[in-house]
């Protein structure tokens, strides 16, 4: 009997021994941080600042390969709140966000409350226009930065549990949700998505020693409606000065920036082209008239984005082929647009070939063919017989084809 009593002795001292080490350590704790919602995403070297309930300081540790942190001898029952800061670059936004939050402010989706929070991008804590043009103009063109800083970090709140920690099945809590400030679809690679983009389909041009501007025109290979762009474009040469861009899309906003540029368009109503129907028009001045078509082959960077964030693969930039003779024919921008009963396109001299006029609607249904003469430096149509909205009025001259927008308002 005393030997089985000295066993349960020692074994209750054992056992208690065991138990107060534990509570002794403390408790340990575990959460994980990922990518706006993307299990998939795990988030490293994000740093995770540990309060305990009346605001002190605790401890301070930072995420793992796998998204996990983790903290040592927590007291149970007690409330703790982990804060979050990091170093790392906010990854790229690109138009996709913009029209996401486009499509929210025409109420046609719904946002999370994540979304809604990296949507704030001027930290007013509403979602209005406001943020939508803050993300268009004055980040991407203009490079400010975002009033509401480049990350959504969340504050944490968790209660230690000694029963968690004991059990063996226990993992991390989360997910903790952080994401790139306005990047609102919380992509897994919010980065401008591959495609090709063709630039190099080439238009005789022809210009004389004293011509220092010339235009270039920038249009879809292909018919297509568009809801957003965005476009980057730079010479490497600065004997090219970029001093003007005219658009056929209505709110347009640029940044010129001496042989660059930055582009944004975005659009809930869209906008229709058929192929080879310019919609930008680059007026660049040419300070070395030596070596004028090595400079406008020059370009250095050109990224086309659609409202999806991909590149668009159907844009071709018309860089010209430069010769010295007598000026080729040119034809303007209509005036007035809308017209009544005529539109009027300027030429920049006086041509003896006639004009082969082609009028579609929108649907592309050919509505109206005519010649015109042009042996004046204006080429008038008359717009009379036609019903009011717009058209796409093809001119032919010599074979060169050139696709203007009109408007007919009686």
């Amino acid at each position: 009997m005393k030997t089985l009593t000295n066993i349960l002795v020692s074994l209750l001292i054992i056992s208690s021994f065991g138990f107060s080490t534990a509570f002794a350590e403390g408790i340990h704790y575990e959460g994980y941080v990922v990518y706006g919602e993307n299990l998939q995403f795990p988030m490293p070297q994000i740093m995770a600042n540990l309060y305990d309930s009346s605001g002190e300081f605790v401890a301070s540790t930072i995420t793992d390969k796998d998204g996990i942190f983790a903290f040592d001898d927590l007291k149970a029952g007690e409330a703790y709140s982990v804060q979050f800061n990091t170093e790392l670059d906010p990854f790229g936004v690109d138009l996709a966000d913009a029209f996401l939050l486009l499509k929210y402010l025409y109420r046609r989706v719904d946002l999370s409350d994540l979304q809604l929070a990296a949507a704030d991008v001027n930290d007013d804590n509403k979602v209005n226009f406001s943020d939508f043009a803050f993300i268009v103009s004055q980040w991407y063109l203009r490079g400010e930065e975002f009033p509401a800083g480049e990350w959504v970090l969340p504050v944490w709140t968790f209660t230690p549990s000694a029963l968690k920690s004991a059990a063996a099945e226990a993992g991390p809590d989360g997910p903790i949700t952080i994401v790139s400030q306005s990047d609102i679809s919380s992509d897994l690679e919010p980065v401008i998505k591959e495609g090709s983009t063709r630039l190099n389909k080439t238009k005789e041009f022809s210009y004389n020693e004293n011509q220092f501007e010339i235009n270039l025109p920038i249009s879809f290979v292909q018919s297509q409606k568009v809801y957003g762009l965005g476009l980057e474009m730079a010479f490497n040469n600065l004997d090219i000065e970029i001093i003007g861009i005219q658009s056929s899309f209505d709110n347009i906003d640029y940044v010129i920036d001496g042989n660059s540029f930055k582009l944004s368009w975005v659009s809930d109503q869209g906008e229709s082209f058929v192929a080879n129907q310019d919609f930008l028009e680059l007026r660049v001045r040419l300070n070395n008239l030596e070596d004028a078509e090595v400079l406008l082959s020059n370009i250095s960077d050109a990224q086309f984005v659609g409202e999806n964030g991909e590149l668009l693969k159907d844009v071709q930039l018309n860089m010209p082929i430069l010769k010295k003779s007598i000026s080729e024919v040119s034809i303007g921008n209509p005036f007035p647009n809308p017209g009544n009963s005529e539109v009027n396109f300027a030429i920049n001299q006086a041509y003896n070939e006639n004009v082969q006029v082609e009028i579609y609607n929108l649907s592309g249904q050919l509505v109206k063919q005519i010649n015109v003469s042009s042996r004046s430096n204006k080429i008038t149509i008359s717009t009379s017989e036609l019903p009011n909205g717009s058209y796409l009025c093809s001119l032919i001259i010599n074979d060169n084809r050139e696709v203007k927008l009109i408007n007919v308002q009686h």
